[in-house]
């Protein structure tokens, strides 16, 4: 979904700039990828919505925009997604038993709630 526009001199054709219309993902790393924000968003929205890359090739053809990302593009999105997912789910996860920890060693949990938890 995420197209690269070129600012060219139509006297002598040369590039002036090149720009993309959707931000570039950086890694954890602080490099530069070949993944952009909109690609990204629509990914998220085509799985959340219960759909996959066809329903996503299949909304951009009833709208007459262009093939989205390739099948292999597409595989490469959700496994940034489920990067993410696991690395959320552990904060929370690890921010729960640091605040049952200090319920426990204050002693405010004693009528067997933990196990509830």
């Amino acid at each position: 979904m995420c197209e690269t526009l070129l600012l060219h001199c139509s006297r002598c054709d040369t590039v002036i700039k090149t720009f993309k219309t959707s931000n570039v993902i950086t890694s954890r790393q602080g490099k530069k990828s070949k993944m952009t924000d909109i690609n990204l968003r629509s990914v998220v929205a085509a799985t959340s919505s219960g759909g996959g890359l066809t329903s996503l090739k299949r909304i951009c053809t009833d709208f007459n925009f262009p093939e989205p990302v390739t099948e292999r593009a597409y595989n490469n999105y959700i496994y940034l997604i489920k990067e993410k997912s696991v690395a959320n789910c552990e904060c929370s996860m690890a921010e729960g038993a640091k605040k049952l920890r200090k319920f426990i060693l204050k002693g405010e949990i004693d009528d067997g709630r933990i196990i509830d938890v």
